[in-house]
C-alpha cells in the first residue's frame, strides 16, 4: 500500500483485476505512444516530451 505522506490520503490497494486492467492499460497506452513517435526523429521526440511536460507543469501551476 502507498498513501502521500502529509496528505491525509487514505492507504489503498489494487485488487487482482485492477492490477491486470492497469497493466493492460499500461501496454496500450505505450503502443499509442511508439506509433505517435515513429515518425519523429529521436531530437523531435524529446522536445515534444519536454514540451508536453513544460504545458502539464502549466496547467499544474494555475489551478483556478
Amino acid at each position: 500500500m502507498r498513501t502521500a505522506k502529509g496528505t491525509g490520503a487514505l492507504p489503498t490497494q489494487l485488487t487482482d483485476d485492477g492490477a491486470r486492467l492497469l497493466s493492460r492499460a499500461c501496454r496500450a497506452v505505450a503502443e499509442v505512444e511508439r506509433r505517435m513517435l515513429h515518425a519523429l526523429s529521436a531530437s523531435s521526440a524529446e522536445r515534444l516530451r519536454q514540451d508536453l511536460t513544460a504545458c502539464a507543469t502549466a496547467l499544474s501551476a494555475n489551478k483556478p
